[in-house]
């Protein structure tokens, strides 16, 4: 076993590698929600472009200025400034819950996005597609403090794994405070 700054090494390298692999044009949109996944990898993307072929980094946020109170606007401002990268607003208070529906809009590269019906990034992946070649997603740190119970379960079942099941349901309403 190694320490922690081994560990901690290992993961920057991994994760220097994979942002360099898709990092392969000269303009990156980071979908920046001002949480951890998606600012960390505008931090990585941004170290990147100075150290290796020129990239122009952008930042695209969705946010409520009125319906709800929402912070997005705040936190994504504040990483963008300190990064010294732009930042692009998509102001969603007044979308219709149908809005878009069967339209088809122009999209970076990747995106993870389901083509299913309406989504309300669909208004800003056209921003994003005309600005950038590819859509930095972070999809994963800020979930793995939300226990996803439903893909567990279809796996243990798939699995066939019915006692493991029934002896973890008792302590589900004790770890998470309800039932699923």
């Amino acid at each position: 076993l190694g320490s922690r700054n081994d560990y901690t090494e290992l993961f920057l390298d991994l994760f220097r590698t994979v942002m360099r692999d898709r990092m392969r044009t000269d303009r990156v949109a980071v979908l920046m929600s001002g949480g951890l996944d998606s600012t960390a990898m505008a931090a990585m993307a941004v170290e990147l472009a100075k150290s290796g072929p020129p990239v122009t980094v952008s930042a695209h946020t969705v946010v409520f200025d009125r319906l709800f109170q929402h912070e997005e606007r705040h936190y994504a401002t504040l990483a963008a400034s300190h990064l010294g990268i732009p930042i692009h607003f998509e102001v969603a208070d007044d979308w219709g819950i149908l809005e878009g529906a069967g339209e088809e809009f122009p999209r970076p590269d990747p995106i993870h996005i389901a083509d299913t019906g309406p989504h309300p990034r669909w208004r800003e992946m056209g921003g994003v597609a005309r600005e950038a070649r590819v859509a930095l997603f972070g999809e994963g740190p800020d979930n793995a403090l939300h226990y996803e119970w439903q893909p567990y379960v279809r796996h243990e079942l798939a699995q066939g794994n019915w006692a493991g099941l029934l002896g973890d349901a008792p302590a589900y309403p004790f770890l998470f405070g309800q039932i699923p």
